[in-house]
């Protein structure tokens, strides 16, 4: 069939593409600023070089996923493997749809090409499931090797970009396809105001734990891709000296026969709590409550943080049922400030934190970042955040977490915090001459860098929530391309940097 209708603006199209639903006509659609033809997956766009580095790609990205013990459930569903992939922009051979006509509507306006003409026209394409299946299975009939086409329904309850966008996908394993089946359209003129939902219920900005899990992956890719860049030239101008690390993450030099065992308090049977989070449905950024940070004078960082802690604690107190979903947190309009606490909050209210922890989290969240926002290249040299942290903290220690990916993430905390939360025990398993040496946090972290084995759980998780997790996300926002870190139980690694 191919053209449904040529009319006349973007809110007609999708009047009809809603009265077409209703009348059970078609149920999948798929909005596109440019009806590009014929419609081709991510993949097939590409020419052979870079298809085949797309799907090495897609095998690197398909092994971390089988290598993430949180992921297990993704790892053994292909179709999830590929979904999550294809959402998150690597190339496959499946093709984005949604059962909405709304969100196609706002696909079809979302940052259209900038070389996008006046008078061309944008197309919301709509699909009938059935009469899909029923070709794709006629010529699996006549064609044994048939790769058949199909309509992929995809529930991961922590993926809230595609529950967002009521997203399923067609899976169009050819270049060509639209050659035997061609999709159907609606045109309209090419639309370039505002898109007819808002754009964070389109695209989360609250993030699920596995789109923070997510971003390890994309942070191990840019790592590789920068390893790519700086490797040295075949004749070994430049020597590489690989280093590895300590055997069961301490250097037995210091230790005795027994070495360093697991502190009880990482056993995994009292961490159940903190192995997976309850599963949460996406609900619309928009409709959140807001929350207004009003912060005190900043002459005194230090006072600063203790009223606002304390200001919080009442909130968190009164309003528990915050902590059940995504919160728009508003503080004068300072981005750096409103987004830090955007992503604290939703990466650290679903562990089992306490309310007092969480809310001095928050507190130095919004006191740093409200620092950082008025002094040039804090976040981009580490000794100007330092010296801000200084005044909310005092001595500090800047401590490097890798996860089980060897992805990582860095934070400060108070050194004498740090310090303890260090097992009780810890001297005792040190070789007489060790013990006089070895007394600081930094001379602990030196010679043992396994967090479980070093630490009392429950003082770390403490520590970390209230000031590693803060001043990560201050210092690696939503935009760095870096990984981040909430539940301290997920650490493989904790030392210097």
């Amino acid at each position: 069939m191919g053209e449904i209708a040529r009319v006349s603006s973007l809110m007609e199209a999708l009047q009809l593409a809603t009265s077409l639903k209703e009348k059970g006509k078609y149920d999948l659609f798929r909005g596109q600023a440019r009806d590009w033809r014929p419609l081709r997956t991510s993949l097939a766009r590409l020419d052979e070089n870079d298809r085949e580095e797309a799907k090495n790609e897609l095998r690197r990205f398909e092994g971390w996923v089988k290598g993430i013990s949180a992921l297990n459930e993704i790892a053994s569903d292909v179709d999830a493997t590929f979904a999550v992939a294809q959402h998150y922009g690597l190339p496959t051979n499946y093709m984005d749809f949604t059962t909405e006509p709304r969100i196609a509507a706002f696909f079809a306006a979302f940052e259209p090409p900038t070389d996008l003409g006046d008078k061309e026209f944008s197309c919301i394409i709509c699909v009938n499931t059935q009469l899909f299946a029923d070709f794709s299975s006629q010529m699996a009939s006549v064609r044994p090797k048939w790769v058949e086409p199909r309509r992929v329904n995809v529930d991961i309850a922590e993926l809230w970009r595609i529950q967002a966008q009521s997203g399923v996908f067609l899976f169009l394993p050819y270049f060509n396809f639209e050659d035997a089946y061609e999709f159907d359209r609606i045109y309209f003129p090419a639309y370039r105001g505002q898109p007819c939902v808002p754009k964070d219920d389109v695209y989360p900005r609250q993030k699920s734990d596995l789109e923070i899990l997510l971003e390890q992956y994309f942070m191990k890719r840019r790592m590789r891709d920068i390893g790519e860049i700086f490797r040295p030239e075949p004749e070994g101008v430049v020597t590489i000296v690989m280093v590895d690390g300590f055997e069961e993450g301490i250097d037995k030099e210091c230790f005795g026969k027994e070495g360093l065992p697991i502190h009880e308090s990482w056993k995994k049977a009292n961490l159940i709590a903190w192995q997976k989070p309850k599963p949460e449905k996406w609900s619309e950024y928009s409709k959140a409550p807001k929350v207004d940070i009003v912060l005190p004078t900043l002459r005194d960082p230090v006072q600063a943080l203790s009223h606002l802690a304390g200001t919080l604690i009442d909130k968190l107190k009164k309003q528990p049922d915050l902590r059940n979903g995504p919160v728009i947190w508003r503080c004068n309009g300072v981005a750096l400030i409103e987004e830090s606490l955007t992503l604290f909050w939703d990466g650290s209210r679903r562990w089992p934190y306490n309310t007092e922890d969480i809310a001095f989290g928050l507190a130095l969240t919004a006191v740093f970042a409200a620092l950082s926002s008025r002094t040039s290249h804090s976040i981009t040299y580490s000794h100007i955040a330092e010296e801000l942290l200084y005044q909310c903290l005092g001595p500090i220690i800047e401590v490097e977490i890798t996860m089980e990916d060897d992805s990582y993430t860095r934070g400060y905390a108070r050194q004498s915090d740090l310090a303890r939360a260090v097992r009780e025990d810890f001297p005792q398993y040190l070789k007489n001459k060790w013990r006089p040496k070895i007394t600081k946090i930094q001379h602990r972290l030196q010679v043992a860098n396994v967090p479980s084995r070093v630490f009392d759980f429950g003082r770390l998780s403490h520590v970390f929530v209230q000031q590693i997790a803060p001043t990560q996300v201050v210092l690696r926002g939503e935009n760095s391309g870096k990984a981040r870190l909430y539940n301290i139980a997920r650490a493989a690694k904790l030392g210097l940097p």
